[in-house]
C-alpha cells in the first residue's frame, strides 16, 4: 500500500507549518467551517451489467462502496493550510478479483508572503489503478486491473495583485508514477512540467493571459519495447471572465507540439485548447460546459500517444430546499498515431443523472445512473455499461 508515502507527504506539511506559524495564530475560516478536522463517509450499493467493459461475453454484478475521509483545515494569519486523506473501497459481490481499496492523500499550503507575493506548495499520493475501458488504458484484459502508485509535488509563485494592471506567475511541478503489476511496469513515468504564466488584467472582471509550458515525459524502464519518451510545450494564449452574476469562466488555446526520444515514432503539432464556462441562469440551477484538446499518454503497444478531443455539460438543479438533480454528459474522441500507420480512433460517451436529498444537513442520501460506451475502429473492444448506485453520505464539514 505504501502507507508510508502518505504518512510522508502529510507529515512532511504538517512539521513545516507549525514551524514557521504559531499554532496561536490560527483564525477562523468563515461564518460555517473554522480551523478543524472533518471526517466524512460515503456508503454505496450498486449493480453493473458489464464490468469488464468487454464487447461480448458480458458479466454483470453488484456492487459494494465505502469512502472514508478526513480533512484538516486551518488559517494561520494569511496563510491557509488544508490536508485530505480518502480511500475509495469497492467490493464485488461475484468477481472478487476487482475489489480494490484506492487510497488518496494531499496536503496544500498557501503563502500570503507580502501585499504582492504569493506561493502555493502541494503535495500529494495516490494508490490506485486503471479503470476497465477508460480513455488511455490497454485492450488487452488481465486477470485484475493495472495498479499503480504515483506522488506529485509542485511548487507555484504569484506576484501581482488582482487590481494592478498585470500578474505573473510561475509553476513547477514533478508528477512520478510506477504499474505494479500485470507486467506494465515499461509504462512507469516521471512528467516534470514548468509553467509560466502572464496576466494581463483588461478590466476588474475580465483578464486576458499568455501561457507557456514545457513537460518532459521520462520513460526510464531500459526493459521497455520501445522508447516512448518526450517533450511536450504549449503556447497558449486565453481569457479569464467573471463578467456577471450569472456567467464565469476560462478559455485558452493554442499550439502543442510533442517531440519523441525516438526518431521512427511520429510527432505531434497541433491546436490545444481547454475551457470551463459556468452559466446560473437563476439561483437553484447552474450548467456547466467543458472543452479541451491535446495528446495524451498510450498504453497501446503501436501507438506511442493519442490526440484527444472531450467535450462535456453538466447540470445541478435544486428541485427543492432539500432535493436536487443533476445529469452529466461527456464525450471524447480519442485519436490514435499508429505506428504501422493503420487507423485507430475511439468515441467515448459517458454521461449519467441521480438525484440527492439532503436528510440533515451533514447527511445525504443518493441514487444515480452512470452510462459510459466506447465505439472504436479497432476490432472487438466496443462495449456499454449501464450501472445504477444508491448512496449515504454524511459530511461534518457541510
Amino acid at each position: 500500500m505504501k502507507i508510508y508515502r502518505i504518512i510522508s507527504v502529510i507529515c512532511f506539511f504538517l512539521a513545516a507549518f507549525v514551524l514557521i506559524f504559531p499554532v496561536s495564530a490560527i483564525a477562523k475560516i468563515n461564518k460555517k467551517v473554522g480551523p478543524g478536522l472533518y471526517p466524512a463517509l460515503t456508503l454505496g450499493y450498486g449493480y453493473d451489467d458489464n464490468i469488464f467493459r468487454t464487447e461480448k461475453n458480458t458479466l454483470d454484478d453488484y456492487i459494494y462502496q465505502a469512502t472514508p475521509s478526513v480533512t484538516l483545515f486551518s488559517l494561520f494569519g494569511k496563510h491557509r493550510f488544508e490536508a485530505s486523506y480518502f480511500v475509495d473501497i469497492y467490493r464485488f459481490q461475484k468477481k472478487t478479483s476487482e475489489n480494490y481499496e484506492d487510497q488518496f492523500a494531499d496536503a496544500k499550503l498557501d503563502l500570503s508572503l507580502t501585499r504582492k507575493l504569493k506561493a502555493e506548495l502541494e503535495a500529494a499520493y495516490a494508490s490506485s489503478h486503471e479503470l476497465r475501458g477508460a480513455s488511455g488504458t490497454r485492450i488487452e484484459q488481465a486477470r485484475e486491473p493495472d495498479a499503480w502508485w504515483a506522488d506529485r509535488y509542485s511548487a507555484k509563485v504569484k506576484y501581482g495583485r488582482r487590481k494592478m494592471k498585470y500578474q505573473l506567475a510561475l509553476t513547477g511541478e514533478l508528477y512520478r508514477r510506477k504499474y505494479t503489476n500485470n507486467f506494465q511496469q515499461p509504462r512507469s513515468r516521471d512528467r516534470s512540467r514548468i509553467i509560466g504564466q502572464f496576466f494581463w488584467n483588461n478590466t476588474a472582471k475580465i483578464q486576458t493571459f499568455f501561457e507557456a509550458q514545457y513537460t518532459n515525459y521520462d520513460y526510464y524502464n531500459q526493459t521497455a519495447p520501445i522508447n516512448l519518451t518526450s517533450v511536450d510545450q504549449r503556447y497558449l494564449v486565453g481569457i479569464i471572465w467573471d463578467a456577471t452574476a450569472k456567467s464565469t469562466g476560462e478559455f485558452k488555446v493554442g499550439y502543442l507540439s510533442k517531440n519523441m526520444a525516438d526518431p521512427t515514432l511520429p510527432d505531434f503539432g497541433g491546436w490545444s485548447a481547454w475551457s470551463e464556462f459556468t452559466y446560473l441562469p437563476q439561483k437553484q440551477t447552474t450548467f456547466t460546459l467543458n472543452l479541451a484538446r491535446g495528446t495524451k499518454e498510450s498504453s497501446f503497444r503501436f501507438a506511442s500517444y493519442y490526440d484527444s478531443y472531450e467535450a462535456g455539460i453538466a447540470l445541478d438543479h435544486d428541485l427543492t430546499r432539500r432535493l436536487s438533480f443533476k445529469a452529466e454528459l461527456r464525450y471524447q474522441n480519442d485519436i490514435y498515431e499508429m505506428i504501422d500507420n493503420s487507423d485507430r480512433t475511439d468515441r467515448y460517451t459517458n454521461g449519467g443523472a441521480g438525484f440527492d436529498y439532503e436528510v440533515l444537513r451533514w447527511l445525504d442520501v443518493g441514487i444515480e445512473y452512470i452510462y459510459r460506451s466506447r465505439d472504436s475502429d479497432y476490432p472487438g473492444i466496443d462495449y456499454e455499461s449501464n450501472a445504477f448506485m444508491i448512496s449515504l453520505s454524511m459530511d461534518t464539514m457541510k
